[in-house]
């Protein structure tokens, strides 16, 4: 592996552990939404076709 790489990788790997321990506060945030259950009447999408006119 390049040293450079190695190096940076190792870097990342590190702060990774110092956020993980609340040392450091994590530069990014993301929130996930559970998908809701389509019910059973749910109408499926269909693709509509253009037609010439």
């Amino acid at each position: 592996m390049n040293k450079e790489l190695f190096n940076k990788l190792l870097s990342s790997v590190e702060e990774a552990g110092k956020i993980v321990r609340s040392e450091k506060q994590a530069s990014r945030k993301f929130n996930f939404v559970e998908p809701v259950e389509q019910s059973s009447t749910c109408i499926p999408c269909t693709k509509v076709q253009n037609t010439p006119s």
